[in-house]
Parts: C-alpha cells; structure tokens; sequence
C-alpha cells in the first residue's frame, strides 16, 4: 500500500490489485483549489485507488480501475512450441503477444507472419485472446530457418528459430524399390 503526493495533505492512495503498479503518479493543486490527479499503470488487470485531501476520503471512494494491456511488442512477444516436426505433417506453435510491459494482450488483431527460409508461409490462425496459432506443413527432413514477424518485420526474440524436421512417416506410393 503506497501513498503518493504532495503538500497540502492530498493524496492518491493505493491497494494492490492488478494495475496496481504505476510508472508516473502525481497531483497538481489548481489556483481555483481543484487538484489534478495522475496515474498511469503499468500492469493490466484491476486496481483500486482511494483519492483523500487534507485526510479527508473523496466521495465514491474507493475508486475501481480496468487497467488494459498496451499496443503489442515484438521484443515481449514468446513463441510456445513449434521446434520439432515431421515431414509432411501439419506443424503447430502458438505466438503469445504482449506489451511493453510484459502484460498479457487480451485481444487479438496484430499481424503477425511466419515464414520459413524456402518461403513456405504459415497460416496464422487469430484467437482473439492475444494468442496466435501458426500452422504449416514442412516438405523436407533437416534443421529450417523459422521467422516468425510483428508486422511483417520486426523478429519475435530468438527469430529466425532453428526448426528440426525429422523425417516422416513412409508413404508408399513415394517409395521406391533400389
């Protein structure tokens, strides 16, 4: 529990809660004796904050926030999955977005592209909860290059992913007597 302010006895304080972490909180007092509050959370969730001048508890108190994640960063973003896969059989990951502050996005929209280095392209399936299936089909056994992109060209860490494809199941009419 924290109290920020300044003199005069204003105050905002406030309970933990999931936006309860603030990069910048403050106030400014007005020459007509209004007080400008601030607060700018970085953890998204839900948070309460009590406003109090002169030690005296403002009305409606205490006042709930919905705190929502910020726009997606690439740099955040965490791949689950995808590093091993057959020849000729589908290949799944998942793409978890997030923003500048490590929190979780809670809806989908951003465009992200994968890409292998012989220009296979993925089919990104949107879950509209922040995640992101990517699903292709690898043609040859061997370790791929794997890029995996915001936008088209801002590379998730650790992209291009090295991909092992290990060889897949016979198929006979592909087989061959020697």
């Amino acid at each position: 529990r924290g109290t920020r302010g300044g003199g005069g006895g204003g105050a905002v304080e406030g309970r933990r809660g999931g936006g309860g972490r603030a990069r910048r909180a403050g106030q400014l007092r007005n020459a007509d004796g209004s007080v400008l509050g601030r607060y700018g959370p970085i953890m998204a969730g839900h948070c309460e904050r009590e406003v109090r001048l002169d030690h005296q508890h403002g009305a409606g108190r205490p006042l709930l926030l919905g705190v929502s994640a910020g726009p997606t960063l690439s740099s955040m973003c965490t791949l689950e999955g995808g590093r091993v896969c057959l020849a000729g059989e589908p290949a799944r990951f998942r793409i978890v977005s997030r923003d500048s502050y490590g929190n979780l996005r809670t809806q989908g929209g951003d465009q992200f592209s994968v890409t292998l280095e012989d220009g296979t392209a993925a089919a990104i399936d949107d879950s509209g909860d922040g995640s992101y299936t990517a699903s292709f089909v690898c043609e040859f056994a061997g370790t791929h290059l794997l890029s995996v992109r915001l936008d088209g060209r801002e590379h998730l860490p650790g992209s291009p992913f090295a991909l092992r494809c290990r060889p897949g199941h016979p198929h006979l009419p592909l087989c061959a007597l020697v």
